[in-house]
């Protein structure tokens, strides 16, 4: 059975040795991804997605320098 998509996420950033806390920085962003386009799998979305999603985010809150290269890493 294949990994939850949050695991493989996790699993990703350790492997880069991130911080606990960058780790968990990163999901919440994902988690937020995911509920922005009503719980789809990322994989059926493509840059179009990243790109309005980048835009609605950018409303004033702060995101990973990294998170959207790390997004079109899977895209």
């Amino acid at each position: 059975r294949e990994a939850k998509l949050e695991d493989q996420l996790r699993g990703a950033l350790r492997r880069r040795q991130m911080s606990p806390r960058t780790e968990e920085t990163y999901v919440q962003w994902y988690r937020r991804y995911v509920r922005h386009f009503g719980r789809r799998h990322p994989r059926e979305m493509g840059a179009e997605q990243i790109t309005e999603f980048d835009s609605h985010a950018s409303s004033g809150v702060s995101r990973p320098a990294g998170f959207a290269s790390l997004s079109l890493s899977r895209a």
